[in-house]
């Protein structure tokens, strides 16, 4: 094929076309092929329009050259003595170029589109994921912020209610002290009282017999007595031997008063599940008592004895064991929150799963405890 061919072949018609013709077929390619005529967002298919016109531009060019405009009068006569010879050729040549233009134009017009669908198809996309990644950036930021908010609140609250639980223990210790100690004065004044008037009421005369009767000293009582009175005999004549002190009555003392009534014994008893709070068992003994599950909040057991006893689950929060036994006594499960062990003997204790406090932040009082072997809430034995 030449170069001649090509060039009619670029504007659709057929070789010997007319310059008209030409002039034609230009004008219906640059028509669907111009540059201003295809979206300015569409590089690729602009750059293709821009390649086309120019092929476009040259075949008229080259076309026209080879047909000057006198040539129109000796083609239009050709083709009316050719008219009559080959009417069914040109008519099957223009229904030819007709359907060759129709068909180029509905390839450029679906590819158009295709291409417009495909770059719209791939912009929602783009946009769909940048959205759908900035949501994610934007609740996982509102998520780390929400539950640091919340770790800080929760701190701030634990802390806030040690300090008010601290507080009001140390308050409550305060008073009951008072408390105490005025009870105290008050119950020796009472008997002091009680003993004046009772020693001061007159008793019977009755005769007095002697208790002792006089005998020489000798031997080695004799010498005890020597040795501790031989040498104040006239400085104190009534001496522990003497007669006036054996037949004297004692005087009572300014400071008597009724020894208070002692606790009972309450080692062994079984106190499972009973409701125990702000109790005061100071002092008292509970070896090997049964306070399973026990409510022993806010107690006051100072120095108390619970060797072997049965703690488990029980509840001491904001307990005081100040100086108390718990030699391989069961704390297992134990509450243990708040509660003042200082000075407590532990050993042997057994305080597996005991709640000692929340998190790393450990809320039992151990100043001056003894844990010699205690198993430790993790399981493990102190050394």
């Amino acid at each position: 094929m030449n170069d001649l061919d090509q060039y009619y072949k670029v504007l659709g018609i057929l070789p010997g076309a007319s310059r008209e013709e030409i002039t034609q077929a230009y004008k219906d390619l640059a028509f669907i092929w111009h540059p201003d005529r295809i979206p300015k967002d569409n590089p690729r298919l602009l750059h293709k329009a821009e390649e086309k016109i120019k092929e476009i531009n040259q075949a008229r060019e080259q076309l026209r050259s080879i047909h000057p405009r006198g040539d129109n009068q000796n083609v239009q006569h050709r083709n009316t003595q050719h008219k009559h010879t080959q009417p069914q050729n040109t008519q099957q040549q223009k229904t030819q170029q007709q359907n060759t233009q129709q068909q180029n134009t509905q390839q450029q017009n679906t590819q158009y589109r295709n291409t417009q669908q495909q770059n719209t198809q791939q912009q929602n996309t783009q946009y769909r994921n940048t959205q759908q990644q900035n949501t994610q950036q934007q609740n996982t930021q509102y998520r780390n912020t929400q539950q640091q908010n919340t770790q800080q609140q929760n701190t701030q609250y634990r802390n806030t209610q040690y300090q008010d639980s601290q507080q009001q223990n140390t308050q409550y210790r305060n008073t009951q002290y008072q408390d105490s100690q005025q009870q105290n004065t008050q119950y020796r004044n009472t008997q002091y009282q009680d003993s004046q008037q009772q020693n001061t009421q007159p008793s019977p005369a009755t005769p007095k017999e002697p208790r002792y009767y006089s005998e020489p000293s000798s031997g080695k009582y004799a010498g005890n007595y020597a040795g501790n009175y031989g040498g104040n005999s006239s400085a104190n004549p009534t001496g522990p031997y003497s007669d006036t002190s054996r037949y004297q009555s004692p005087q009572p003392s300014p400071s008597y008063r009724q020894a208070a009534p002692q606790a009972p014994d309450l080692s062994g008893s079984n106190f499972k599940g009973a409701a125990l709070k702000e109790k005061d068992f100071s002092g008292r003994n509970l070896s090997n008592a049964n306070l399973s599950e026990a409510d022993l909040s806010d107690t006051f057991l100072h120095n108390i004895n619970l060797t072997g006893a049965n703690l488990q689950k029980a509840n001491l929060f904001r307990a005081n064991l100040l100086g108390a036994c718990l030699i391989n006594a069961n704390l297992r499960e134990t509450n243990l929150i708040g509660a003042d062990l200082s000075g407590a003997d532990l050993s042997g204790a057994d305080l597996t799963g005991a709640k000692i406090g929340y998190g790393d932040r450990v809320m039992v009082k151990l100043t001056g405890a003894r844990l010699t072997g205690t198993i430790l809430p993790d399981g493990t034995v102190h050394n």
